[in-house]
């Protein structure tokens, strides 16, 4: 395994060094339209993100989060809220996740991708929250490392996906991209103070009352 397949995970010489292998699957299959358990030999069950899209046929991207919950799921490709259906993924398993019959899915015959990714320090991490407007509300991450990337989304009504990305927006903090547009990126306020531990959510995403969920991914500067 060479340096850049390897997480090192823990700062002690001693400690486990996990492979890719080990926090993130792209796995393939068919769909069958009957439930059934998908594995992948990540362990998702103590939290996580699965991303799933069809690649035979038209659809939509689906993603499935334990911060939300199984069954709940919020789409990349549209701004609209989030939705939740039982026969969708109804379980995260200690090796893959289990799927019900919804053809978004597991439409028969259907050839499917999925992403997964364990929720692990220096990795990934996936938080929520209730917006405030309150621009000194902080939201805290176990990433135990600063994130390169940041992509949230407002689950309770419709609004975009805004995207924090360090290699794409550079040092400026207050630019945002969004997923499921074509646009260039944007100076905005919605991303400040991001470290290690928290970051501090405004505008687009701290909307009075409205609830969050926001993916973070390592590689910020150490």
């Amino acid at each position: 395994m060479t340096p850049i397949q390897q997480l090192m995970l823990g700062a002690g010489g001693g400690e486990k060094v996990l492979g890719i292998d080990d926090v993130f699957s792209n796995y393939l299959y068919r769909g069958n339209a009957t439930a059934r358990s998908i594995t992948n030999n990540i362990d998702l069950s103590k939290g996580g993100l699965t991303w799933i899209k069809p690649r035979s046929a038209g659809g939509n991207h689906s993603l499935f989060d334990t911060a939300r919950g199984v069954t709940k799921y919020i789409r990349t490709n549209t701004n609209g809220v989030e939705n939740n259906d039982a026969n969708t993924l109804s379980a995260f398993n200690n090796n893959g996740f289990t799927l019900g019959s919804d053809t978004s899915i597991n439409d028969n015959n259907v050839d499917y991708s999925s992403w997964s990714f364990k929720k692990q320090e220096k990795f990934f991490d996936c938080v929520t929250w209730t917006g405030d407007s309150n621009t000194n509300q902080t939201i805290s991450h176990s990433l135990a490392s600063i994130p390169g990337c940041i992509i949230a989304k407002r689950t309770d009504s419709s609004g975009d996906w805004t995207v924090y990305h360090r290699g794409a927006i550079g040092t400026t903090q207050n630019n945002s991209l969004k997923l499921n547009t074509t646009a260039a990126a944007n100076n905005d306020n919605n991303w400040q103070e991001i470290t290690s531990t928290s970051f501090r959510a405004y505008d687009d995403i701290n909307v009075e009352n409205g609830t969050f969920v926001a993916y973070l991914f390592a590689g910020g500067e150490s």
